[in-house]
């Protein structure tokens, strides 16, 4: 099929990044302990192990509310990174398994402060279940730290942690408050903690690694390790993004038949907000937004899909009692102002 189009951000920077544009880029050869694969009916999706063998296990039980705050997980063995980089001591890396050191990794580089990573602040500034614990204790503990990866901090008494039993290696972690099976899988579920050798870091930089990248001799394709669906295989700034095929992608035999993802990059976007639609109309991508210049001319046409959410996003409910109610929308309202034969009646469980 031929190439879709985009306006890229020209980075690889997920972990400082605060939209979600970033996030899809990295999304093509990133893994995470669980994700998800659409079932059978194709009516819904199914949760999967991805770097972890199975659903995570409470520490301890469940309390009386089927919640708990520690959970663990087995961790995956034979997994191996993948990257198309030429350069020696980078293709080095390529085939290498992953340690169980390396899934601690992570959390040591997004919650070091001196790296002023966004989504850093965000892990370490959440609260409640969310969160994890002792978090944020050790940012704050790492604000005048070196870039990188801090040995010398005291990670341990963040709520993450290896534990070895019976031959196999477990993924620990302690939430903000008890959760149940489903949380305690979805509030670990995140690309930004897919491992990552240190000793990768130390070769390639932590700003290079991170996305910084202005050394001109590497690209974005020598400066990362993928266990997702695909890894990176060229990079040509303005130009062209494709990935490739990961044959070490743990359902690289049984889910993944696309050999590789190309994205070119249509520059025209910065200058010209209908420079997608006539590439389309050009037939030279298969797929474009219909702007608001066009939309008159092609919102009947045949071609022309419109696409739903794919989630809830939020619920809004009336919560007030009659008096608040009035208090901001009655005839003297704070916020606006109603006549009383316009009046809503509150029903009174929304109250409580």
């Amino acid at each position: 099929r031929p190439p879709r189009s985009t306006l890229f951000p020209y980075t690889t920077l997920f972990r400082s990044d605060q939209g979600s544009q970033v996030g899809d880029f990295y999304g093509y050869m990133a893994a995470s302990y669980y994700t998800n694969f659409m079932k059978e009916t194709k009516d819904g999706y199914d949760w999967v192990p991805e770097l972890a063998v199975a659903d995570p296990e409470p520490v301890g039980g469940l309390d009386k509310n089927g919640q708990a705050d520690t959970w663990r997980f087995e961790i995956r063995t034979g997994l191996k990174y993948s990257t198309n980089s030429a350069l020696a001591d980078r293709a080095a890396f390529n085939n290498r398994e992953v340690v169980a050191e390396d899934f601690l990794t992570p959390f040591k580089l997004l919650l070091n402060q001196a790296n002023g990573l966004y989504r850093g602040g965000e892990l370490a500034n959440q609260t409640g279940a969310a969160s994890i614990k002792g978090a944020k204790e050790y940012y704050n503990a790492t604000k005048n730290s070196a870039k990188g990866i801090d040995e010398t901090a005291d990670f341990s008494k963040v709520g993450i942690k290896l534990v070895e039993e019976d031959g196999k290696t477990y993924f620990q972690y302690t939430l903000g408050a008890p959760v149940t099976m489903y949380y305690a899988r979805y509030y670990i579920s995140s690309s930004l903690y897919m491992p990552v050798p240190k000793d990768f870091i130390d070769l390639v930089g932590v700003d290079a690694y991170l996305g910084y990248n202005n050394d001109k001799t590497t690209t974005p394709v020598d400066n990362s390790l993928s266990l997702g669906a695909y890894t990176l295989e060229r990079w040509d700034t303005d130009q062209q993004v494709v990935y490739k095929k990961n044959q070490n992608y743990v359902y690289a035999s049984t889910k993944y038949k696309i050999q590789g993802v190309h994205i070119n990059i249509l520059a025209a976007l910065n200058t010209d907000t209908d420079a997608g639609i006539k590439e389309f109309l050009a037939e030279k991508i298969d797929s474009a937004g219909v702007t608001e210049k066009y939309l008159d001319q092609y919102a009947s046409d045949p071609r022309t899909r419109t696409t739903t959410g794919d989630s809830v996003f939020k619920l809004n409910m009336n919560a007030l009692n009659q008096e608040q109610w009035i208090k901001l929308f009655g005839v003297n309202g704070t916020y606006s102002q109603t006549t009383e034969d316009k009046y809503w009646q509150v029903k009174p469980a929304l109250s409580n």
